[in-house]
């Protein structure tokens, strides 16, 4: 997911307090690549994680990379079995499923995921993997393996079980080659008692009217990926269990409850993690702040100012609205922020122009 929050004051007030000494957010992420998602770089410090990655070098790098982290080379599916791996072009691409190549042909994207080698691997099941992991309870589950994320789960029935929350790649239909699609996710996930709060839609535009790709590589640089307009194609989707909707039936453990409350507020969703604080916050033991005091803390920025729940409250009932900036320099702090986002390039020079104009 893009859109996360990077102050989160509730959870940053917890650490800091020294809450978390004893209690850790317990992450499983199947397609490590690259180390720690974005949306817990905030909050770090309370972070455990086991991660799986099959290109070897790259799990050796994050291995040196994040000591008190474990990262297991290997092959995640649904079970012990030997198959097909497939290379393409763009290393973030490989996976079990090969890319549709009648599809991608026809857009930008099929200058990264052409096809180059096949190997042959074994596979095992998750259930399996983790079974000598010193983690036996996690809390969320992060999946990015080209399409064989539906794969994954079903083999790790007993980790879908624990977590709290699921944040998974997504295909709309099958563009590589045996793949889930999200139809066949969204399914699995509500079945599980998981509801879906948060996509995020990767849109392919087709060669005869082509558009500037949105992706980005870690330099920078524009390389193919998703455009801004096309048909939809891939995504990321986040489902986290509902512990208020009386139809599912979720066991309510404090430390759990916490925990998917410390997770809304990671993704924006501070409505949510307000609505759980209001049921159960008298069930957390020693807690070191008041409920006020938490709420407030959960209340997001108006107007680009720190105000308290009842502030916010009372400025959405007079009608005003929390992200249009109500002074000049709130409207500089909201461009420089904007000018500073992956944007196709037209767009950017235009906001940057009229930033330097009025600055």
């Amino acid at each position: 997911m893009s859109e996360f929050n990077l102050s989160p004051n509730f959870t940053q007030a917890l650490i800091k307090n020294g809450y978390f000494s004893n209690i850790k957010i317990n992450v499983i992420d199947i397609g490590a690549r690259g180390g720690i998602p974005p949306y817990f770089a905030p909050v770090e410090a309370i972070i455990k994680n086991v991660g799986f990655e099959a290109n070897k070098l790259e799990c050796e790098r994050l291995n040196k990379l994040f000591k008190n982290w474990e990262f297991i080379n290997g092959f995640v599916w649904k079970e012990k079995s030997k198959k097909k791996f497939y290379i393409t072009k763009f290393s973030a691409s490989c996976g079990l499923y090969p890319p549709d190549e009648q599809f991608w042909k026809r857009t930008d994207g099929m200058k990264n995921l052409e096809v180059v080698d096949e190997i042959d691997v074994e596979t095992d099941s998750l259930s399996n993997f983790i079974s000598s992991s010193k983690i036996k309870d996690f809390d969320f589950m992060k999946l990015d393996v080209e399409g064989a994320e539906l794969d994954v789960m079903v083999g790790g029935l007993d980790t879908v079980d624990q977590v709290i929350a699921v944040e998974t790649e997504v295909r709309f239909f099958r563009c590589n080659k045996g793949c889930s699609v999200f139809s066949e996710v969204d399914e699995f996930l509500r079945k599980k008692g998981f509801s879906l709060f948060d996509i995020e839609i990767h849109k392919y535009q087709r060669n005869t009217l082509p558009y500037v790709s949105q992706a980005r590589n870690e330099h920078g640089e524009v390389i193919p990926g998703a455009t801004l307009r096309g048909q939809v194609g891939t995504g990321n989707a986040l489902y986290i269990r509902d512990f208020l909707n009386n139809n599912e039936k979720n066991i309510i453990i404090p430390e759990k409850i916490l925990k998917a409350i410390i997770i809304f507020e990671l993704f924006l969703l501070n409505d949510c993690a307000i609505e759980l604080l209001e049921k159960y916050y008298d069930q957390f033991l020693n807690f070191p702040f008041s409920f006020e005091k938490c709420r407030d803390l959960l209340t997001p920025q108006f107007q680009s100012k720190n105000v308290t729940y009842q502030e916010y409250l009372n400025s959405v009932n007079s009608g005003k609205d929390p992200n249009i900036p109500s002074t000049f320099s709130e409207t500089i702090s909201l461009l420089r922020r904007i000018k500073n986002k992956h944007l196709p390039a037209r767009l950017s020079k235009l906001i940057t122009k009229i930033y330097h104009l009025i600055k």
